[in-house]
């Protein structure tokens, strides 16, 4: 296979990041895993690079359906605060955040939409960084330090604080007990 012909029959010469903004392509790790590469080099027979191109492309295409689908399923809300933009393109507002990350999911558990929560940017970036937990019965959960935050500066309070936050998640049906129990032994900052 000639693999300077593979991007322009796949038409993503800039690695599927036209269909996924900039900033979550962000959030993608540089590297595909290993295995990824492996499974692309055996299944089209192309090099070790052109591979890992193709493993780039092919994960930039999953996070964007994940990201649909995730969105689409909480109806297009905040599970964390509620916020559901209706005028706007609400993909600006909101993102879809995975609670059990690579390397420690299996590929199947990172296209699992129960291992994810429609969140706004701002919470979903906390939740990310582990400001937030969520318990496995959809409780929202507050790290020590940020509830510290929120209780001595009003401008943090106003994004974070108990009248803003939900004290459980807008749909705790579609959360994955597991996937909040690995998020909250592995990501949320307890101390």
């Amino acid at each position: 296979m000639d693999s300077a012909c593979v991007p322009d029959f796949l038409g993503l010469v800039d690695g599927g990041a036209h269909l996924v903004p900039a900033h979550r392509l962000a959030l993608l790790d540089d590297d595909p895993r290993q295995e990824d590469v492996a499974r692309v080099t055996r299944a089209y027979g192309v090099a070790e690079e052109t591979a890992r191109r193709l493993a780039r492309q092919r994960r930039a295409l999953d996070s964007a359906r994940l990201e649909r689908d995730v969105l689409a399923a909480w109806d297009w809300r905040c599970g964390l605060c509620g916020l559901a933009p209706r005028h706007v393109h609400a993909v600006d507002l909101l993102c879809s955040v995975r609670l059990k990350t690579a390397p420690a999911a299996t590929v199947r558990e990172l296209e699992d939409t129960r291992n994810a929560v429609s969140a706004c940017t701002a919470h979903g970036d906390a939740l990310r960084r582990g400001l937030f937990g969520l318990a496995t019965d959809g409780r929202v959960l507050v790290s020590a330090g940020l509830a510290a935050d929120v209780a001595s500066e009003p401008t943090v309070a106003r994004v974070f604080g108990p009248g803003v936050l939900l004290a459980t998640v807008t749909t705790p049906e579609l959360l994955g007990a597991s996937y909040a129990a690995w998020h909250a032994d592995h990501r949320f900052q307890r101390v």
